[in-house]
């Protein structure tokens, strides 16, 4: 018997008012699939609505500028491929150029499965 579970809607509207004047309303929604996880449900709530409220009022605005997060990937970010150590998944994710790769996760070099290509080394003539 497969049991399946709707996805419930939590919904929150906050309003912003600093200084006791109304600047921004937003809603913020997220799903939950079961009563045990309500309570991160309205954390999501509470963090979507605030994210509205701030691209309302322009704040950090250039997080959502294309340019922007380009030349700060390529500024403070590197790209690297992760293997988890116990179910061998790998994965490309996306660092600080400062941080290191931290457990169950260690860097990996990619590898589609289908086996790697690797060319002779120089000199080595055909047998």
């Amino acid at each position: 018997h497969l049991e399946t579970h709707q996805a419930q809607p939590h919904k929150l509207t906050i309003r912003l008012s600093p200084t006791y004047r109304l600047v921004s309303v937003a809603r913020g929604e997220q799903d939950y699939f079961s009563p045990d996880s309500i309570p991160t449900a309205a954390e999501g709530c509470k963090s979507n609505a605030m994210v509205r409220c701030c691209k309302d009022l322009g704040v950090a605005s250039e997080l959502w500028d294309p340019r922007w997060i380009r030349k700060y990937l390529d500024n403070y970010t590197r790209e690297t491929f992760v293997e988890h150590v116990v179910t061998k998944k790998k994965k490309k994710i996306v660092l600080r150029k400062d941080d290191k790769v931290r457990p169950p996760f260690r860097e990996t070099k990619f590898n589609n499965g289908a086996g790697a290509f690797t060319p002779p080394a120089k000199g080595a003539g055909a047998v």
